[in-house]
C-alpha cells in the first residue's frame, strides 16, 4: 500500500509540469514623448512586472521611450551613462523556467542576459535606435525569478517580455503528489508481534 501510494504520488508531482505564458508589452505614454524614471536607481512595474536601472551599475537614466518620440513600438530604455553599462533589471512575480524578450541598441554592441540562477548569454544586438529587433529566448532547466540586461552600448531597450507561469491546475495536481507523498512517508509500519 505504501509503495503504491509513492509511486501514485510521484507521479502526480513530476506530471505537474505545464505552464502558460504571460506576455508584457511595454505601455505607449502617448500623448507624452517619453516618460523618464530618473537616473541611477529607477523602477516601474507594468503587468506585475518590476523593470529598474541599478546605480550600482551606471550612472544612467531609465525611461519609457513612445512612438510620438521614436517613430517605434514603446521601450523601456536605459541610457545616458557616462559611467558604468546600459542596465535593464527584470523581476519577475513568480520563478519560471521559460523567458523571452525583444531588445536592440543604437550602437549594435553586445548584449548581455544573466538569470537569477546564475546563468549568462551574450548576444550580439542590431544597431537600430529605438526598436527592439533582435529577441532573447531561454528555456532553463533551474528555474529563476530576475534577469538583468546589460550592455556597454550607449543606448539599451526592450520590450515584449514573455514568461511561463505555472496553470492553476498544475498547482493543483502539484498539491496532490506531494500530499500523496507525504501520506506514504507518515504511514507507520505494521508490526508483527510473535
Amino acid at each position: 500500500m505504501k509503495l503504491k501510494l509513492l509511486i501514485v504520488g510521484a507521479t502526480l508531482a513530476l506530471a505537474a509540469t505545464g505552464a502558460q505564458a504571460a506576455t508584457v508589452v511595454i505601455p505607449d505614454p502617448a500623448p507624452n514623448l517619453y516618460i523618464g524614471f530618473g537616473p541611477g536607481d529607477a523602477s516601474v512595474t507594468y503587468g506585475g512586472v518590476e523593470f529598474s536601472q541599478q546605480a550600482a551599475l551606471s550612472d544612467g537614466s531609465f525611461y519609457n521611450v513612445g512612438s510620438l518620440f521614436s517613430g517605434s513600438p514603446a521601450v523601456l530604455s536605459s541610457q545616458q551613462q557616462t559611467e558604468g553599462v546600459a542596465n535593464i533589471l527584470i523581476t519577475l512575480p513568480d520563478f519560471t523556467k521559460s523567458f523571452s524578450l525583444d531588445y536592440g541598441t543604437f550602437g549594435g554592441s553586445d548584449v548581455t542576459f544573466t538569470l537569477s540562477n546564475g546563468a549568462t548569454f551574450t548576444l550580439g544586438s542590431t544597431g537600430s535606435g529605438y526598436t527592439t529587433p533582435d529577441i532573447f529566448s531561454e528555456f532553463d532547466a533551474t528555474a529563476f525569478d530576475t534577469v538583468l540586461v546589460t550592455s556597454t552600448d550607449s543606448v539599451l531597450n526592450i520590450n515584449d517580455i514573455t514568461y511561463g507561469v505555472p496553470e492553476p491546475a498544475t498547482w493543483a495536481l502539484m498539491l496532490v503528489g506531494f500530499g500523496g507523498l507525504g501520506a506514504a512517508m507518515r504511514s507507520r509500519r505494521e508490526t508483527v508481534h510473535a
